[in-house]
């Protein structure tokens, strides 16, 4: 496998939308492909294998103003990366290119961040995983997130009807 990971171009468009509708349970509009795009809180990375799209990551990084408490003291929020999607074509699954993905996307999100925010030192990574993707809560197991065990009813609208969901974080 001669993999490149690299940052989503307009013409990766249809083939993301693509690989976003064979792999993922739920159907995105056009303006969140667009949104990849354009967006500067939003990055995408994809996986390039001979001229294929056989992978993506997306992400948005979150960086809270500071805000003032009751008693006047300047309390700032963490920043985070939630992960908005992520998949990988069935054959090239299981050989780490997931992990890839993720750790490509935390670390381009951390050098964007260390240039608003130099004196940030951590940042928190969460993603909404369905209750019933034991696969997929595993993988971020792995990775060293947690899982809240609270569940978010109904929080992926699917074709076959809503699915609940559970919030994994971490610090990668």
């Amino acid at each position: 496998m001669a993999l490149a990971i690299r940052p989503l171009r307009a013409h990766d468009l249809p083939h993301l939308k693509d690989l976003h509708r064979i792999l993922l349970p739920v159907r995105y509009p056009p303006q969140f492909f667009l949104q990849l795009l354009i967006v500067p809180e939003r990055s995408c990375l994809v996986a390039i294998d001979a001229g294929n799209l056989v992978g993506f990551v997306s992400a948005t990084l979150h960086i809270p103003a500071p805000a003032d408490d009751q008693l006047g003291t300047v309390r700032a929020t963490p920043p985070r990366i939630e992960l908005l999607t992520l998949g990988v074509a069935a054959p090239y699954q299981n050989a780490g290119l997931a992990t890839l993905l993720v750790k490509a996307i935390h670390e381009s999100l951390r050098k964007r961040l260390d240039k608003i925010r130099p004196d940030c030192t951590s940042l928190v990574t969460c993603a909404h995983v369905a209750t019933t993707n034991a696969p997929a809560i595993a993988f971020y197991e792995r990775l060293g997130l947690y899982v809240i065990p609270d569940i978010i009813r109904g929080f992926y609208r699917t074709a076959s009807g809503p699915r609940d969901a559970h919030l994994v974080m971490g610090v990668l």
